[in-house]
């Protein structure tokens, strides 16, 4: 596995409601979707993130319209997502074909989402064509130790974390709460920044492997939210502990979680 998300979101800013819509019905599936929402459009800072971020997707999902067929960003998502050998998975949402389709997709295969009473069933066929390329196994962790997961831990309840990597010298703590609802919420030490970053968004627990996405905020300046996403390795687990390696700006630091009493 070489990607931190599922889905690279691609969408023409026109696009947004019916990108949001697809979004949630997507992280809703288990899917860790990474969009650019919060991000002010072609600055320097959001080039290299769209980079990033399709450089660490497993695939990339495009929401076709005449907008979208015309959108620079877009088609340059497209080019890049090609080059980095990503599967792309297009959505036509709205106009006719010949308006919507840009230039080298008419011979790909696409779903209709045009038709709401068939909205439904297309974004099922999508979801059920991500999870067979990507091989995923399993969807959201149950409460009970499911038979799904390889792991043996329940992870909904609070949990305590110590990590100390000794090669890059970075130490610190924090606390996530995983919800039943697959939510999460961290306050988590930020040694680079000697503040404190406070994390809410999705968790998705698939065999050994945990996704984080959402957004991340310092507690000195909420008001600033990135989105984030990341994913953490378990290596070592049971019922009330488990270790973790997690890749964060290019260094691989290791984790101890407890559970809190």
């Amino acid at each position: 596995m070489d990607y931190n998300h599922h889905i690279f979101l691609s969408y023409s800013r026109k696009d947004t409601d019916i990108m949001q819509r697809i979004r949630d019905d997507l992280r809703a599936a288990g899917l860790i979707v990474w969009t650019d929402e919060g991000i002010e459009i072609g600055t320097t800072s959001w080039k290299q993130t769209i980079a990033t971020s399709i450089r660490e997707t497993g695939c990339l999902v495009v929401i076709l319209s005449p907008d979208a067929a015309t959108s620079r960003w877009v088609l340059e998502e497209l080019d890049f997502a090609s080059l980095q050998s990503k599967p792309i998975f297009p959505l036509i949402a709205r106009g006719s074909e010949n308006e919507a389709i840009p230039f080298g997709f008419a011979a790909s295969q696409w779903l209709d989402i045009r038709d709401l009473s068939t909205y439904h069933v297309e974004i099922d066929k999508l979801i059920a064509s991500i999870n067979k390329k990507l091989n995923l196994k399993s969807t959201l962790l149950e409460s009970d130790h499911s038979e799904k997961s390889e792991t043996l831990i329940n992870l909904i309840g609070i949990w305590d974390q110590t990590y100390n990597d000794e090669k890059s010298g970075l130490s610190g703590s924090g606390r996530y709460t995983f919800k039943a609802s697959s939510e999460f919420e961290a306050v988590v030490y930020n040694p680079i920044m000697n503040v404190q970053e406070i994390q809410r968004g999705k968790w998705n627990l698939i065999d050994k492997e945990l996704f984080l996405e959402g957004q991340t905020a310092l507690a000195n300046n909420p008001a600033m939210k990135l989105p984030f996403s990341t994913v953490v390795r378990i290596v070592e687990a049971d019922t009330d502990r488990f270790v973790a390696i997690a890749k964060t700006s290019g260094y691989e630091i290791s984790g101890t979680f407890i559970k809190f009493r």
